[in-house]
């Protein structure tokens, strides 16, 4: 019995040597990559809805069709400022 652990402990040391030796002679080129330092822009997306802080509801006086917006939605009015013109041949 003895003399099987002796073989086994031999085989082992033999065979580490043998890795060593072929890890050592057989160097391999790596190529490397210089890293740069920049900016990089990064965009997300996300669904949302966007609601004015107070809305005004807007109805007509009269009926009619609109021919003409004068103003975008959004967009700041002043009193007395057209904000559409109305299909005048029906009146």
């Amino acid at each position: 019995m003895k003399i099987i652990w002796c073989n086994v402990a031999l085989i082992c040391v033999l065979s580490c040597n043998k890795n060593k030796t072929n890890k050592v002679s057989q160097n391999k080129e790596v190529p490397v990559l210089q890293v740069a330092k920049k900016d990089t822009l990064i965009s997300t997306q996300f669904v949302a809805d966007i609601q004015a802080k107070s809305n005004v509801e807007m109805r007509a006086r009269i009926g009619g069709i609109i021919q003409k917006i004068y103003v975008n939605e959004g967009q700041f009015v002043k009193r007395g400022q057209p904000l559409f013109k109305i299909n005048d041949a029906e009146l």
